[in-house]
């Protein structure tokens, strides 16, 4: 890769997606700040040829939109999971400056961090309503702008957001649930060339993820479909996802399996890849498993 690549982001700056978007690629990339995690991933192919998107949180959960977007046909085909990227996260309780607790009429953020902070917000604000924006970053540019009923408002953000726009102060450092916060994001891609600086620390394990719908009424048991995953080689299922599937038929299921696999060595046997035999057999015996239900099993990316 000879230019640098373009990176899609959920903006605007001062986002835990801007943090975590230059501590992977730092200056390998340009960037591109969008106020979505759906424009994100739609910007893949067209205006980014990276998009790094929240997938979870360690006091919250999963990031609904993220894994909902993860259903889509295009992901195993033609993007791809290339990675991963997990940072601490430290909540600030930010206002514009002269504003006291007792005033702040309502909280701005992101749904993750309202829900990362809520035993706070209502043990400190219970008069407060709590209101949901697309990030942390867009909740402090609001707080500081002022505008009409905001004058009033706080907002749940990074500390960095303060410096990006002047007239926040803060009021609560580290209001989140547990102070032990993270938050893991998905690095999609639709090529296969990886600037080296974004490749993470060694690890001693790799990961994988492979997507399956499961319909109402199939005639297979779901721990038959797992028993797939069990072979033996050292590869094990370290997660499991359910979504409602988006095919149109009430209550089917997509499944995310994600896998972990050991890291090959210098002792490997040259050209073979013990997770990637893996894989090939779970794809092969999964597609003969869901070939009835007229469902393809997907690969949405090995790292």
């Amino acid at each position: 890769m000879t230019e640098k690549p373009c990176v899609a982001f959920l903006g605007p700056e001062g986002t835990y997606s801007h943090q975590a978007a230059h501590e992977l690629f730092a200056d390998a990339a340009h960037y591109l700040a969008l106020p979505t995690i759906t424009e994100n991933f739609d910007a893949l192919g067209s205006q980014a040829q990276f998009a790094l998107l929240p997938w979870e949180n360690s006091i919250y959960g999963i990031v609904i939109d993220t894994i909902d977007l993860l259903r889509r046909q295009s992901v195993g085909t033609a993007i791809h999971i290339k990675g991963e990227k997990t940072i601490g996260v430290q909540h600030c309780l930010l206002v514009r400056k002269g504003v006291k607790l007792e005033q702040v009429k309502m909280v701005l953020s992101h749904e993750q961090a309202l829900g990362q902070c809520a035993r706070y917000l209502t043990q400190n604000l219970p008069q407060s309503t709590r209101i949901k924006v697309p990030s942390t970053a867009l909740a402090a540019e609001r707080v500081a702008a002022g505008k009409g009923d905001d004058l009033w408002a706080a907002a749940v953000a990074s500390s960095m957001t303060v410096a990006l726009y002047p007239g926040l102060e803060v009021l609560g450092k580290g209001i989140q649930a547990a102070q032990d916060n993270f938050t893991r994001f998905v690095l999609l891609s639709t090529i296969d060339d990886i600037p080296r600086s974004v490749q993470t620390a060694e690890k001693s394990y790799r990961q994988a993820v492979v997507r399956f719908s499961f319909p109402q009424s199939a005639v297979v048991a779901l721990v038959d479909i797992l028993s797939v995953f069990r072979d033996g080689s050292g590869c094990s299922i370290s997660r499991i996802d359910r979504r409602p599937s988006d095919n149109g038929r009430p209550f089917d299921d997509i499944y995310f399996i994600v896998l972990r696999g050991r890291s090959l060595n210098e002792g490997d046997i040259p050209g073979f890849d013990p997770l990637s035999v893996y894989l090939d057999n779970v794809m092969v015996r999964l597609s003969i498993m869901m070939k009835q239900h007229e469902s393809r099993p997907a690969l949405l990316g090995v790292w």
